[in-house]
């Protein structure tokens, strides 16, 4: 008999004791809440080690709110997806992402895909930005997948994020664009606010996306500026000249002398014009 095989029982007989918790999701979440961070730093990796199927049955036990107690898989995937965020997650961020995404891709009830989206805005990665795209559109979870599409803040994630603009409208389309102002100037999102704005916003929708076109336009903003401080609301008019302010220069200045030369402007707005512009003098 061959050595391996004598020593083979007495291999066998050796206690499982760093497998045992990997394997089996139930004894590790026996063990949350974990009394420090340390020992749940321990626990995260368990679930890791364990693998992407066993994240993903965590996934597969979360509930609507208010139909059962999930609070143990709630708790152990937000902090599951807290860990893999660190800087330094390396492989741990792709195995917990993909069963994230897993799960988000089973999950049919709507706070269930509320739940999970908002854990990929912890750890996701362009391996995200597919998934979360689809949702950008959905009433309910609109919200929560532009945040994490922001959270990643990626080209890819911006263009996702830019590529909705068509498909959305209302409060959504509005939010869209306010994630892609955070980036700096975007021309269609700027197309979107001034077809929002010729669409006849209200006076204070109009205030709001003066100051995203000022953001995602910049200088080229003005003469949309220019109309807007002919604008019947006075608030819509201080906004539009306390952004002409702040992104004045000498050619933007040349637009807005010939408005007042035109006479474009209502009086009360000649004043804070002619002002500001001596300031460029």
């Amino acid at each position: 008999m061959s050595i391996a095989l004598k020593t083979l029982p007495w291999l066998l007989a050796l206690p499982l004791a760093a497998a045992a918790p990997a394997a089996d999701v139930d004894a590790i979440m026996a063990q949350f809440p974990a009394p420090g961070p340390a020992q749940a730093n321990g626990l995260f990796d368990a679930l890791i080690d364990a693998g992407e199927d066993t994240i993903a049955s965590l996934c597969d036990r979360l509930v609507p709110l208010g139909a059962t107690d999930d609070n143990a898989p709630r708790y152990a995937l937000t902090g599951l997806a807290r860990y893999a965020s660190r800087p330094d997650a390396g492989r741990d961020r792709d195995v917990v992402e993909d069963a994230l995404l897993n799960g988000l891709d089973r999950a049919k009830h709507p706070d269930i895909q509320s739940f999970l989206i908002r854990q990929l805005q912890q750890c996701g990665t362009n391996r995200s930005v597919s998934a979360l795209r689809d949702f950008v559109a959905h009433e309910q979870l609109a919200s929560d997948a532009i945040l994490a599409l922001e959270a990643i803040g990626t080209a890819k994630a911006r263009r996702a994020l830019a590529a909705q603009l068509s498909r959305t409208s209302g409060d959504t389309q509005l939010r869209v664009i306010a994630a892609l102002a955070g980036d700096g100037k975007h021309r269609r999102a700027a197309r979107a606010i001034r077809n929002r704005l010729e669409a006849g916003a209200d006076a204070n929708e109009t205030v709001h996306l003066l100051s995203l076109l000022a953001s995602v336009a910049g200088a080229g903003a003005h003469p949309d500026l220019i109309d807007a401080a002919g604008h019947e609301a006075p608030r819509v008019r201080k906004a539009a000249l306390l952004h002409a302010a702040e992104l004045m220069d000498a050619r933007a200045a040349r637009k807005w002398r010939k408005a007042l030369d035109n006479g474009d402007l209502p009086d009360d707005a000649k004043a804070a014009v002619m002002a500001m512009l001596e300031v460029q003098v």
